[in-house]
């Protein structure tokens, strides 16, 4: 009788071992579906926009090479910050403003997600938070406008997927504006949480009102924020804001690591010399991604690069793989398509 058992409950092993086998080899060979065709979002500025000039034969030369790097994956940033027709008032960079709405864009509201075994994204369509979990506590990472946002998405997030806040030991500011620092304070106040945030950005910061944060940590390039083995590496990117951080950092998924390069901020300044530092920034960047192989590119406004839909796939079918993994080149693409364009919208104010 306890053979015959014995039997039975080897059997059953060798099914579940097969069963187990049978979808992990599916979701090797499993793929996502591609971007759709890019179209213009229903609502957007029709363009030109204002102190609209024909780019010179320079200017499009380089125009063109961001359109062939961005392909269809990218091609939204193209649409954004290098088409000629100038939608959105910002990829010409003539001191033009960027308009106060992306219409027709999605800002249905995001729900928390978890990206990664260690990694969660707990902010807006519009703007993002995520929440880097460690052994030891947790590296909130940006912290949406305010306390209502903060509190309702970031602490809100992290207990939906049953992850105290008391345990944000840090929170790191990508730049200086207050959709990005707006929620810090609640964080600093409340948790205790240390804000991180570039020596340069920090002045504007702490002048803002009832925004206002109390100095913690200033970090130059290169810095590094550790906690329970984990480490986030940043990088000084002058350009969105001369203090703009970018960054590098690892999560897993199903136990994989995979090296992350993160975009600090992303529309123009409005000046020659902004515009050179953004340029430059993202060729570093380049360099880090280069050197990590990083095969993971995410940003602070998910709607402008394209995370949303990406959030948006993974939220409806969440079984693997994971479609925040794009691969080494795709990151390359991502960050030179922002550089082309920079280098583009630099040579447009400067009339070459």
């Amino acid at each position: 009788m306890k053979q015959a058992s014995l039997a039975g409950g080897m059997a059953l092993v060798g099914a579940l071992l097969t069963c187990m086998s049978a979808l992990a080899a599916d979701a090797a060979t499993r793929t996502r579906p591609p971007r759709p065709p890019y179209v213009v979002p229903e609502g957007a500025p029709k363009g030109p926009y204002q102190n609209f000039k024909p780019d010179t034969p320079a200017v499009d030369a380089v125009v063109q090479r961001a359109k062939q790097t961005a392909g269809n994956d990218f091609a939204f940033l193209w649409d954004r910050y290098c088409n000629p027709e100038d939608r959105w008032g910002v990829n010409r960079a003539r001191g033009v403003r960027e308009p106060n709405s992306d219409g027709g864009l999605d800002f249905a509201d995001m729900p928390p997600t978890k990206m990664f075994d260690n990694f969660y994204y707990v902010g807006m369509t519009e703007v993002a938070a995520y929440a880097l979990v460690t052994k030891e506590g947790i590296i909130v990472i940006d912290s949406l406008n305010n306390q209502k946002e903060a509190e309702e998405k970031i602490v809100g997030g992290l207990r939906k997927y049953g992850l105290d806040p008391k345990n944000i030991k840090y929170v790191i500011v990508m730049h200086g504006h207050g959709d990005h620092f707006g929620g810090a304070r609640y964080l600093q106040e409340t948790f205790g949480a240390q804000v991180v945030a570039s020596e340069i950005d920090w002045p504007a910061m702490e002048k803002a009102g009832d925004r206002a944060l109390k100095r913690n940590i200033a970090v130059k390039n290169g810095d590094t924020v550790t906690l329970g083995g984990e480490t986030v590496k940043l990088y000084i990117a002058p350009g969105h804001t001369p203090g703009t951080l970018h960054a590098s950092f690892t999560v897993y998924d199903q136990g994989r690591p995979h090296n992350v390069v993160f975009w600090g901020g992303s529309s123009y300044p409005g000046d020659v010399g902004g515009m050179t530092s953004y340029a430059q920034s993202a060729w570093r960047l380049k360099g880090v991604s280069d050197a990590l192989n990083a095969d993971v590119v995410i940003g602070n406004h998910p709607q402008i690069e394209g995370t949303t839909w990406l959030l948006r796939q993974y939220i409806a079918d969440p079984a693997p793989p994971n479609p925040f993994i794009i691969g080494h080149d795709n990151v390359n693409k991502f960050i030179e398509t922002f550089a082309y364009c920079a280098t583009a919208a630099r040579m447009r104010l400067m009339k070459e």
